[in-house]
């Protein structure tokens, strides 16, 4: 009962001055509250496009491209408020193709600029280049760029990617790319293949740097031409100044 250290707990925070000691149940307090904070989380996949999935809305027989994160899946059809559900097996086995009158083609609901003329028949109306690649798949060159019919969208007179409508236009999300694509000659370049449907993996003729970025062909690039190594710190170390 004399002892002067009885009844004292003996642990780190004898080292820390109460300043210090507050100071540390904040921090505890904020780490704690980030941890129950929600996070967004990737919840939707697609087979056709990494990033993307195709979406329809039964009630007013909508299709549309939108990014696989939850809020832009959650949300509601612009057109009929109903909601909307993954379509991209519709896609893939050649479901609900409608006609073109000018081609005399089906062809899939995304790969319409119209309710009467495909993205391919008008895209080469307007003097756009058109090419079928392996598996009869269709491609449009937008701004030295082979894009796939069912990833292109006919907006007010312009052909764009979905990328670019999606984020710029529908959603007002603006990305960091090229600014328009609008039609322009481009004569003289040579084109890889595009992919397809059939072909998800990277053959080395694109580039993918992350789910926000479009498949794309350097045309400026030989095919045999190797892409150049990223410098390493050990690389830059050994340069001479």
């Amino acid at each position: 009962s004399h002892n002067p250290w009885a009844g004292h707990n003996f642990n780190d925070e004898l080292a820390f001055t109460q300043d210090e000691l507050n100071a540390q149940k904040k921090h505890e307090a904020k780490s704690k509250e980030k941890k129950k904070a929600p996070r967004w989380k990737k919840k939707y996949e697609s087979p056709i496009r990494n990033g993307w999935t195709l979406t329809h809305s039964e009630d007013g027989d909508c299709w549309e491209w939108r990014r696989t994160r939850m809020e832009d899946m959650e949300a509601r059809c612009r057109h009929s408020g109903g909601k909307v559900m993954q379509a991209d097996i519709s896609l893939m086995e050649g479901r609900d193709l409608v006609p073109c009158m000018g081609s005399g083609r089906e062809w899939h609901p995304i790969e319409m600029a119209t309710d009467t003329e495909s993205n391919a028949f008008l895209a080469e109306e307007i003097g756009l280049k058109v090419k079928e690649v392996k598996d009869g798949e269709t491609t449009i060159l937008i701004n030295r760029t082979w894009h796939p019919t069912w990833f292109v969208k006919y907006h007010k007179g312009e052909f764009m990617s979905w990328t670019k409508y999606y984020d710029d236009i529908l959603t007002g999300k603006k990305s960091d790319k090229a600014p328009s694509f609008k039609k322009k000659k481009e004569e003289g370049w040579h084109h890889g293949k595009q992919r397809t449907l059939t072909d998800f993996t990277d053959d080395g003729e694109f580039s993918y740097e992350d789910q926000y970025q479009d498949w794309s062909f350097n045309p400026e690039m030989d095919d045999d031409e190797e892409v150049p190594r990223r410098q390493t710190n050990e690389d830059i170390l050994e340069e001479e100044i």
